[in-house]
């Protein structure tokens, strides 16, 4: 015996009236209403493949970078299907191309579609110690330590990113030493910068971000 069964509104169906197309869970990059889909980047188009009776994202628009796998994998996946913005330091051409990463020294913002979004910029080392152990320094206090880090620079948080980490004496130590980089659009910021960061103003943002104050910048 047939009966009709109605799909969830974060699925799909091509064809309701063949069996051989059940109800398809949603695409991260769609937005599904128990029946057919639209995807959530204007200009992304999908095809219906009536084989598998999925959808397929056959293109994405500049900007943005077509995924339809799983992080780490190269097989397909149909519900990781998404048009996914191009991320900093990166120019995404659109269609089905991969992202393209700029040339050293340079940068461009996220969302970038071509190599003139990358100029030059330069970056600010700096190593800060902090009373705490790796195993305490989570990816959340890192974010944390990131967003004081640019509020102490006057930067975006884009603009700033964390290295290697390292204990500062063996691998038990209560101490860390954090490498992070700081981007300027030019010398003469870079060196202002380095002239005008320093433990107190750096403490002050990361109390803000309930850390402790770094014990040597």
């Amino acid at each position: 015996v047939w009966v009709c069964a109605d799909c969830t509104q974060q699925q799909y169906v091509i064809d309701s009236n063949n069996v051989l197309h059940g109800c398809q869970d949603c695409p991260e990059g769609a937005i599904c209403n128990g029946s057919g889909l639209v995807g959530r980047v204007a200009g992304s188009v999908w095809v219906p493949d009536y084989t598998t009776g999925q959808y397929k994202l056959v293109y994405c628009p500049p900007g943005y970078e077509l995924i339809n796998s799983y992080p780490g994998s190269s097989n397909f996946s149909d519900v990781e299907q998404t048009c996914q913005l191009c991320k900093a330091s990166f120019y995404c051409p659109g269609n089905d191309t991969p992202k393209i990463a700029c040339p050293s020294e340079t940068y461009s913002p996220a969302g970038s579609n071509s190599s003139a979004a990358c100029t030059a910029v330069v970056f600010v080392q700096v190593t800060v110690k902090m009373p705490m152990t790796q195993a305490q320094f989570s990816s959340g206090r890192q974010q944390s330590f990131v967003q004081a880090l640019a509020d102490a620079c006057g930067e975006p948080v884009s603009h700033v990113s964390v290295g290697k980490v390292t204990p500062t004496g063996n691998s038990s130590s209560s101490s860390i030493s954090v490498e992070a980089s700081v981007m300027k659009s030019s010398t003469a910021e870079a060196e202002a910068l380095v002239a005008d960061l320093d433990a107190t103003k750096l403490n002050a943002q990361l109390l803000l971000q309930n850390l402790p104050g770094c014990t040597g910048l």
